[in-house]
């Protein structure tokens, strides 16, 4: 395995000064800049270098997060450890809510945060069932629930009914046909009115707080869930039936999931729904392994270059020192424009050599289209 040795910056720019047979130092300062800036470019687009490290878990909203490291600019994966010891990658989730979508008291409550059983009870809808037709105009019942501060749950239910202003009828059918002799008489019990009855009955009640909201307590929810699961929206997190994911489990390992925030400084971490290995909870992590390269930002004196790219970084510091340097002509700057950027093309293919078998093969392949 070969080993290769480094340069600092100011060590660079030493030997740039004694090729271009420069003697004084007044602007070794400005130089210095300029390697810090080819250095950079290096950096981010042609090395690629990947740093790996432990970040700590923390707590917070809406989910636990870990920070992410001063100066990457690229985040790559974000791994743990399974109980064998070995790497398992976490599953970058964009389909992740990251962002609480703000809620609006509908309890009027000022005394807690609503949430939780307060806020399902308050978003509950009404069911209706169809329960006959005349005329063309459809009739139905309406069913809904209301939560009261004293932790009653009541339904109430709104069904139209006939109700009939005599009880005579008619003479009836005295043929045993499926014709009616009286065909020109009204119907039986054709006297009524069509009224809406309203009906309503506690079915269960819940412990609440002093200020009159429920309680998220196991005992309150199940009975939420047994009395009312009907009463929530169809797409809601307390209706019942759900239906299978269209592409079924991309999430296969379920070591839980990732999402990068807005600002791009936390990432954060959902743990997993289902159990761990035979049937144990799922353990909360105390680290995180973070893979992501790094910007540059931090260039001085003291970094690190590798042998490999001393002569790039020659043409990278001759480059930024005569971009805006209008001392040079305009083709002078272009040519150096061109042998940095040729510079920075052939450390690539030094880093990433093409085997001449797989470029044969190419060479042979059927061209299909």
């Amino acid at each position: 395995m070969l080993v290769n040795s480094s340069y600092t910056l100011d060590h660079l720019v030493d030997l740039y000064f004694a090729q271009r047979q420069i003697n004084k130092k007044k602007y070794f300062a400005s130089y210095l800049i300029n390697a810090s800036l080819a250095w950079k470019q290096l950096f981010r687009n042609t090395i690629y270098a990947v740093q790996t490290e432990w970040v700590p878990l923390k707590r917070g909203t809406p989910y636990n997060y870990v920070d992410i490291p001063k100066g990457s600019i690229r985040f790559f994966s974000a791994s743990e450890v399974d109980r064998h010891g070995q790497i398992v990658p976490l599953y970058y989730d964009s389909l992740l809510n990251i962002i609480p979508k703000p809620t609006d008291k509908k309890c009027g409550c000022n005394q807690c945060d609503c949430s939780g059983l307060c806020d399902d009870l308050n978003s509950v809808v009404y069911t209706t069932k169809l329960l006959f037709t005349i005329n063309g105009v459809d009739y139905y019942e309406k069913d809904w629930v209301k939560y009261c501060k004293n932790g009653d749950i009541i339904e109430y239910r709104e069904v139209p009914t006939k109700k009939y202003n005599d009880f005579s009828g008619d003479g009836g059918d005295y043929n045993d046909d499926y014709n009616d002799d009286y065909s020109t008489q009204p119907p039986p019990f054709s006297d009524y009115t069509i009224v809406t009855e309203t009906f309503q009955k506690v079915i269960c009640t819940l412990k609440v707080k002093p200020c009159g909201c429920p309680e998220s307590i196991p005992e309150n929810e199940e009975k939420v869930n047994g009395c009312c699961a009907s009463f929530f929206p169809l797409f809601g997190h307390r209706h019942r039936h759900h239906y299978e994911s269209f592409l079924g489990d991309i999430n296969s390992n379920h070591r839980g999931s990732v999402k990068m925030s807005e600002c791009g400084t936390k990432l954060y971490y959902k743990q997993p729904i289902h159990h761990g290995h035979r049937g144990h909870e799922h353990k909360l992590p105390d680290y995180l392994l973070i893979s992501y390269q790094l910007s540059g930002e931090d260039c001085n004196t003291s970094v690190q270059v590798p042998e490999l790219a001393e002569e790039t970084m020659f043409f990278g510091i001759d480059y930024y020192s005569k971009r805006f340097n209008m001392s040079f002509t305009r083709p002078e700057r272009e040519e150096a424009k061109y042998a940095w950027n040729d510079a920075q093309n052939k450390l690539l293919l030094e880093l990433n050599p093409i085997s001449l078998e797989w470029l044969s093969n190419i060479q042979d392949a059927v061209i299909r289209y």
